[in-house]
């Protein structure tokens, strides 16, 4: 998946590149496999399991620290775990960041929908963590036209390219949620490679996550693997 860019091939040449950093996979060819292989079938399978069950059990970390202000701006989906909240997005989800004078962070979130029409919602986040502003917590909540925080939310910021703010990767501690966030339609094989380590790292399963369409990258939703 050059450039998450998925067309025939460079996809099957993405998908073992992928496989090969996360280790959660075997790619055996079909003319390989014996139907009747099933003892080994079955220790692939307990493999697999025990591979997934030690990458949950890493916590998930928020990076040290985030520049608020360089964080800001608009910022591109480009993967996901599919949610409730978001199904009605059929491509060209965004999120939009702006700091605010009494410490919180408007958020602007849009997408198209089926009807090529853009749909958006306003937001509003915080900073919650202890040890990292890196860790915040986003509510869509209004009461009397005040945003109201309420439990949930949890928005933490697990990977960062520290130098340019060119992407980004979100998620939470009960890894409910995960995005890949990128300035641009495209990415670098090496920013790829950057971006799959910290999923993994936090105990994520990279197969959860699901491309978004994007106007002028991947053109269709599609399984990350």
């Amino acid at each position: 998946m050059n450039h998450f860019r998925i067309p025939s091939k460079a996809h099957l040449r993405y998908v073992a590149s992928f496989v090969a950093l996360t280790g959660a996979i075997s790619l055996v060819p079909v003319s390989s496999a014996r139907a009747d292989d099933t003892e080994a079938r079955d220790t692939e399978s307990r493999e697999a399991e025990s591979r997934t069950d030690s990458r949950a059990a890493r916590p998930v970390k928020p990076i040290a620290a985030l520049d608020l202000q360089r964080y800001s701006g608009t910022w591109l989906q480009l993967a996901s775990i599919p949610a409730r909240f978001s199904a009605q997005c059929v491509k060209d989800t965004q999120a939009n960041y702006t700091p605010l004078e009494d410490g919180t962070v408007k958020v602007i979130n849009s997408c198209t929908i089926a009807d090529g029409s853009t749909t958006s919602l306003e937001g509003r986040a915080r900073v919650t963590g202890p040890d990292s502003n890196a860790q915040l917590q986003v509510t869509f909540v209004q009461v009397n036209g005040q945003f109201q925080f309420v439990p949930g939310g949890a928005y933490w910021v697990i990977g960062l390219d520290q130098q340019n703010y060119s992407w980004a990767v979100v998620g939470d501690p009960d890894r409910t949620n995960g995005f890949v966030l990128s300035r641009t339609p495209h990415l670098t094989g090496r920013q790829i490679a950057s971006i799959v380590r910290t999923i993994v790292r936090n105990g994520y399963d990279p197969c959860k996550f699901t491309i978004t369409a994007t106007t002028g990258g991947v053109e269709t939703n599609q399984p990350l693997c």
